[in-house]
């Protein structure tokens, strides 16, 4: 029988406490959770409030290593590393952008035919004006290098053809969903790269 028990003073225990699920037909124990000097939480973590952490932290990105044709990353994902191995190229669509969604992306393997693309759910989801690449010659040809902005009208597609747009290893990429809406977009994402690695005449990633 599902009860709530209600305390109004300090609640003790020399040996911690425990979230536990109990099946119905055969009695079985699972534990979710345990709360102790150490606490392991099975399911969601949802803090209001300001957090702080005092010692030793040791927090993992997510990584996920791109290897098929396609890839779409979920609202749920934002936090993750998503590195793009796959020489024949990788066509990215990010979920409808909302404010503090944020992944990164990063060329692990260069593309060598199609292209490594990051792009919008659709349309009307597109990149800020201020969405900005720093263009790296990769053979460090620093007279080569050039810096590209999105329009802020109607680019929603960022793509690397492993040539003048970039695609070569190394290069890092950070996406940012920033706003509900603005200028002609409904959702408005900010892509921002230091090291977007190219070759030949460089060219505006952007369309």
């Amino acid at each position: 029988m599902a009860s709530t028990t209600t305390f109004t003073g300090v609640v003790r225990s020399e040996n911690g406490f425990s979230d536990i699920t109990k099946t119905a037909s055969t009695g079985a124990i699972t534990t979710n959770s345990t709360y102790g000097t150490n606490a392991d939480i099975g399911g969601t973590l949802d803090v209001t409030g300001v957090t702080k952490l005092a010692g030793a932290t040791n927090l993992v990105t997510p990584y996920v290593s791109l290897t098929a044709a396609t890839s779409a990353p979920t609202a749920a994902q934002s936090g993750t590393t998503f590195v793009f191995n796959r020489a024949a190229g990788v066509v990215v669509t990010l979920p409808v952008a909302a404010v503090g969604i944020r992944y990164k992306f990063i060329v692990g393997t260069t593309v060598t035919s199609n292209v490594l693309s990051i792009k919008g759910s659709s349309a009307t989801n597109g990149f800020t004006a201020y969405s900005m690449v720093s263009v790296k010659d990769k053979d460090n040809n620093v007279t080569q290098d050039k810096i590209f902005l999105a329009d802020g009208s109607d680019d929603d597609v960022f793509s690397m053809n492993g040539g003048t747009t970039g695609g070569f290893l190394g290069s890092v990429i950070d996406v940012l969903g920033v706003a509900a809406g603005g200028a002609s977009f409904a959702a408005v994402w900010h892509l921002n790269s230091n090291l977007l690695i190219a070759d030949g005449t460089l060219a505006t990633p952007f369309a």
